[in-house]
């Protein structure tokens, strides 16, 4: 099976990385970074600074994350610079260690979002009422802006030194936290420090997410861009329109064989389980090789194996894929839920490092795509009607087989 190592070394990093990475640990640090600036790569790096130079001792230091398939993610990259696989860990699986080891107890009932909440609030209340030693001396946190304010306050009370990466545009649960708030529970009086430019899509697939994002995120998103970048692809993103939702299954079907063809890392990325499930049943009755990927800590999937993954857009935050692929785009799926559709689609989007693809039917188009015929006007987006030339959709790019599906 192919493999493609998605982490980097550290000659890779730039200057303004290596700085993030070495900031000192006397106090506590808050990262900020727009989407594609590296900062789950820098933890990483961050993880073996502090191992190597600074000597922390591996059962002393934490990476936590805010979800099982960010953890596997990142353990998959660890290998890459011989990081230990335990350091890695689940915010709250970490918090349930915590109560384990302390005999804390808390209520057990309700679904495992209400036990999480229970043992954060239990095992807070007691690091607030016994004067104990910190249970570590770093926790380096991805996702941060998705923690509670309850997770912030553990942190600050249970570790020695934190270092929180966040990006506040990319904040999909009401529970997050702000930043001022991040910053006085942290005691950061100086500010956060930040990573200024995206260095992972071009600049078609920028355009093309910053359309889901108010004008002033939109703003300051597209000025992350680094002008002295060069583009890592001249394929313009897709938006294709199927006839009927049978259609768009066949479509997805062709279009994931053809990034196969070109060794592409390949995300399948939907806004529900449901929606995860019936794109895996549909791509496996095609025979497309995919492999389903859920929040449950099961399976162990190998990022750097080059098998398509599905999974949900909540599930995708801090992983990166070549191409990313967002069917379902319909009113349906994007215009009826808690969490923005326009968020969950910028989030999608940013996730590619090389091209997207956004799949929606006739007639079912959320309001949120109202933008596309002026990113097309601009040159940012292609868009197919069902039933277009199948050559047409593949921008700057000879074709490579016989069968291309765009």
């Amino acid at each position: 099976m192919t493999h493609r190592i998605w982490m980097v070394g550290s000659e890779s990093l730039t200057p303004e990385q290596r700085r993030i990475v070495t900031l000192p640990v006397r106090d506590n640090q808050l990262i900020l970074g727009p989407a594609g600036s590296g900062k789950t790569v820098l933890l990483l790096h961050r993880a073996d600074y502090l191992l190597r130079d600074l000597h922390i001792a591996p059962h002393r230091l934490r990476v936590l994350v805010f979800t099982n398939v960010l953890k596997n993610y990142i353990r998959s990259g660890s290998q890459a610079i011989n990081l230990p696989e335990s350091i890695v860990q689940s915010f709250y699986s970490w918090v349930f260690e915590l109560a384990r080891e302390r005999r804390v107890r808390f209520s057990r009932e309700g679904s495992l979002a209400n036990q999480c909440r229970n043992v954060l609030s239990a095992v807070l209340e007691y690091f607030q009422k016994n004067h104990v030693s910190p249970a570590l001396d770093v926790a380096l946190v991805d996702e941060g802006q998705d923690l509670p304010l309850e997770a912030h306050r553990l942190l600050a009370m249970a570790t020695c030194h934190v270092t929180v990466c966040a990006d506040y545009e990319q904040r999909l649960y009401e529970h997050g936290t702000d930043l001022p708030e991040a910053l006085a529970i942290l005691g950061i009086r100086d500010g956060p420090a930040a990573l200024a430019h995206n260095l992972r899509s071009s600049a078609a697939i920028k355009q093309l997410a910053a359309s889901f994002l108010t004008q002033t995120e939109r703003q300051r998103y597209l000025a992350s861009e680094d002008k002295n970048s060069l583009p890592t692809t001249l394929r313009i993103p897709l938006l294709f329109r199927s006839s009927s939702v049978r259609e768009q299954w066949q479509r997805l079907a062709a279009i994931v064989r053809h990034e196969i063809g070109r060794n592409a890392r390949v995300g399948v990325l939907l806004p529900s389980n449901d929606l995860v499930d019936e794109a895996y049943f549909h791509l496996s009755k095609q025979r497309v090789p995919v492999q389903r990927i859920t929040t449950a800590d099961h399976g162990r999937p190998d990022f750097d194996e080059l098998v398509p993954k599905v999974l949900t857009i909540f599930s995708a935050k801090g992983l990166s894929f070549d191409s990313v692929l967002v069917p379902c785009v319909t009113g349906a799926h994007y215009c009826r839920r808690p969490t923005a559709g326009d968020k969950l689609l910028f989030v999608a989007c940013t996730r590619a490092l090389d091209w997207v693809c956004l799949g929606t039917v006739v007639g079912q188009e959320p309001t949120i795509l109202s933008k596309a015929h002026e990113l097309t006007v601009a040159g940012h987006l292609i868009e197919q009607e069902a039933g277009a030339a199948a050559g047409s959709a593949i921008a700057a790019e000879p074709l490579v087989d016989e069968e291309v599906p765009l």
